[in-house]
């Protein structure tokens, strides 16, 4: 395929067929500097199909412009999720790297949860960044972990990280996540690990992380 990029058929070209179009850029050149099948990039230019991931990266690198310009489905990702895909790194590879669970890192990774400063700061090692950059919403306490003397730097710190008893006692709101739910994704620890420190279940854990309310005594051990 030697043609330069198609716009959507009826409408208005897409960001990277035009982008293509003003350089006089042929599909099959851009896709080879890109590695990716030139199939592939015409179904992209034309608005078939959106790219994800590694790809769209690799795509903009090659044409000098921002992910998020040529693809405007991205510009929502969480800056956690751009720094995986510049890397070419997956939510399996970043949990083996700093330690935590995967499902504990896709909560990072969508925003619904963010991790304790220490698992923060081996998420930006692993990718060359800063963490305040990778998780803005937790800067203050990330600065603040930072500049704690020896003495009084914890990972976890004590004041922001544990919950308290009866937080995790607590039933979650209906629709809301409970605030198990919360400090296992913070902390990287799964159901089953948490199971067997109380001595139950994992499936116990996991109604309570869904918002069944523990014993006191189970509050207690957790």
């Amino acid at each position: 395929m030697t043609t330069t990029a198609d716009s959507r058929a009826g409408g208005a070209p897409t960001a990277l067929a035009a982008v293509m179009a003003e350089r006089g850029l042929r599909t099959d050149e851009v896709a080879s500097a890109a590695r990716v099948n030139p199939a592939t990039l015409h179904r992209w230019s034309t608005g078939r199909f959106r790219p994800r991931g590694p790809a769209a990266e690799r795509l903009a690198a090659t044409l000098g412009e921002p992910a998020e310009r040529l693809f405007p489905h991205l510009a929502g990702r969480t800056p956690l999720r751009a720094a995986l895909d510049r890397q070419g790194l997956s939510v399996r590879d970043l949990a083996r790297r700093v330690g935590a669970h995967e499902n504990s890192v896709y909560s990072w990774v969508v925003g619904h949860y963010q991790p304790q400063p220490e698992l923060a700061e081996r998420a930006a090692d692993v990718l060359d960044a800063a963490a305040a950059d990778l998780f803005p919403d937790i800067a203050d306490r990330l600065h603040q972990a930072r500049t704690a003397s020896p003495a009084a730097a914890t990972w976890p710190d004590q004041a922001a990280a544990q919950a308290s008893r009866s937080d995790l006692a607590r039933p979650a709101e209906r629709g809301e996540p409970s605030r198990l739910a919360a400090v296992l994704a913070e902390r990287g620890m799964t159901a089953t690990g948490l199971a067997r420190a109380v001595n139950v279940t994992p499936s116990t854990v996991g109604k309570w992380a869904d918002g069944a309310a523990p014993t006191v005594e189970h509050a207690e051990q957790a």
